[in-house]
Parts: structure tokens; C-alpha cells; sequence
């Protein structure tokens, strides 16, 4: 119980750190420009094809949801794309929500793991940015912690059907929502396989066609942008590079410039922002 109280402070700190961002940081200041994606979906009723804009070649989940909180807002109010952008800061609150709960779970003999880990996550500056910009990678947290979350809950239960098939949807959902989303059907896949035959006594058959049932129903919900990116371009994980020249100008100028193992956190203290001295560094734009 004495550990209640300095884990609220954390919480509420850091919602409110993501709040301020939120509140002082408009909706067109970004990593990438998602609004013609969204633009595009409230105009036509369709997902636009990937050489359309410069986000279009994503999966289109986050572009639904954001279509229609514009088509709603946007009338009404005539402040729409901040409506479109409040989706990030809601995702970034409830990814700390869902995320202490995980640690919880995993950690629930060790306050101050628990204590530390929370900390982590409501000052990592990343997640503060991503919360306060209209952005598919809010979304993505969000729905890659539902997912995990649910995932122990299947470990813990033998795969119930209710948490087998929640834990089939979210797989999907994460498909849906960007590319990167796919790698959690790996985390599915190794965590099922070694702890159901531990944990339960269940045969390999028996965990493979669990493992079958649930992936196979996650390829099923999020397969629709990469089946129509192989029709149209014989590549279901086309890129927008192949349309689009701008990224070119930008730098650190290629992937063969890019330091993935350095860390220049004396740079990123001396210089908050992105910015030449530390934006070839894979670990630090990560972080910071």
C-alpha cells in the first residue's frame, strides 16, 4: 500500500507532462504528414492507394478511426484535426495505464520494480512526443499493450477461448495498424510455444493449433493493405520511398550513415530536439 501513492504521483505526472505537449504543440507539427491519408478517406469513402500521399502505403486502421473523429469534429467545431491529434495524447494515457498493469502482473512481488518501470515510462521522451503529434505510433503503443496484456492473460488461463480469441483480434489490430505491428504475431508465436507446454502440460499438437487458430485469424483481420499493395505493386510491404523522393534530402542521407549501437545522451541533454549531432544515432533518436 505505501508504494499507492508515489505510483499515482508518477501517473498523474505523467499524463500531465503529455497533456502540456498536447495542448502547446499543433496538430501539423509531426515526424510525417498523416492528414492527407485521413483527408483522403473523409473525401472519398475509400483507402486511398500507397502513391497517393506520403503515408498512404500504411496499413489503415489508425486512418479509419481518425477519418471519422474529423467527419465528426470537424463540422461541429471547426477544430477537427486537433480532435484527429487528441487520439494520440488518449492512446499515450491509456498505453501507461495498460502498461503499469502489465508491469504489475509480471512484477507483482517487486514495488519498486514496478515503481522504477512506470517512472521509465512516464518520462521516456519519445512516448511524451508521440502522445502530444498526430501520429499512427500512439495508436500502435496502445494497441501492442492490449495486446500483450491479453497475451499473458492467455498464458495464464491455458488459452480460454474468450482471451484465444481476444488475443486473435488485437494480433490483427496490430497488423492493421502499421507494418511494424506484425513483428507482436512473432511475440505470440515464441511466448505461446514455450510456456503452454510448461505451464499446461499441452502437447505440441495441441499448442500448434492453438497457435495456428490465433494467427491465422490476426492474418485474416490485418491482411487488407498488404494483399491490395501486392495486387498493385507485386510487394505487400511497398514503401513510400518507391513513390516519393523527399526522405532522400533529409538526413543523415542513407541507412549505410546510420550508428545503431551508439547512445549520445551528453548530446541529446545539450540539445533536446532533433538535430545533426545525435540524429544519425538509431539508439538515441529512439530514446530521445
Amino acid at each position: 500500500m505505501r508504494y499507492n501513492k508515489p505510483i499515482i504521483i508518477l501517473f498523474t505526472l505523467g499524463c500531465l507532462l503529455r497533456l502540456m505537449l498536447f495542448i502547446a504543440n499543433d496538430y501539423r507539427i509531426a515526424y510525417d504528414d498523416h492528414t492527407e491519408h485521413i483527408h483522403y478517406i473523409v473525401k472519398y469513402r475509400s483507402i486511398p492507394p500507397a502513391e497517393s500521399s506520403w503515408e498512404a502505403f500504411q496499413p489503415p486502421f489508425y486512418y479509419i478511426l481518425s477519418a471519422l473523429v474529423f467527419y465528426l469534429t470537424e463540422p461541429l467545431t471547426g477544430y477537427g484535426w486537433k480532435y484527429v491529434q487528441m487520439l494520440s495524447f488518449l492512446s499515450g494515457i491509456l498505453t501507461l495505464y495498460i502498461c503499469h498493469h502489465i508491469i504489475k502482473k509480471i512484477f507483482f512481488r517487486q514495488p519498486i520494480i514496478q515503481l522504477f518501470s512506470l517512472g521509465f515510462l512516464a518520462f521516456l521522451p519519445r512516448h511524451i512526443y508521440m502522445s502530444a503529434m498526430l501520429t499512427n505510433d500512439s495508436l500502435l503503443y496502445l494497441v501492442i499493450a492490449l495486446t500483450i496484456f491479453v497475451l499473458i492473460k492467455c498464458i495464464e488461463t491455458g488459452c480460454k477461448m474468450r482471451y484465444l480469441i481476444t488475443l486473435a483480434v488485437m494480433g490483427g489490430l496490430c497488423a492493421l495498424t502499421k507494418i511494424s505491428g506484425l513483428l507482436i504475431l512473432l511475440v505470440i508465436i515464441i511466448s505461446l510455444a514455450f510456456t503452454l507446454p510448461r505451464l499446461h502440460n499441452y502437447s505440441p499438437l495441441k499448442t500448434t493449433g492453438l497457435i495456428c487458430s490465433i494467427i491465422l485469424i490476426s492474418v485474416v483481420i490485418g491482411s487488407y493493405k498488404y494483399v491490395d499493395n501486392f495486387q498493385r505493386y507485386g510487394n505487400p510491404f511497398v514503401s513510400n520511398h518507391r513513390f516519393f523522393s523527399q526522405g532522400e534530402d533529409l538526413p543523415p542521407g542513407s541507412l549505410d550513415k546510420v550508428s545503431f549501437f551508439s547512445f549520445r545522451i551528453k548530446q541529446l541533454i545539450q540539445v533536446p530536439i532533433i538535430n545533426k549531432h545525435h540524429l544519425d544515432s538509431f539508439l538515441t533518436e529512439l530514446y530521445g
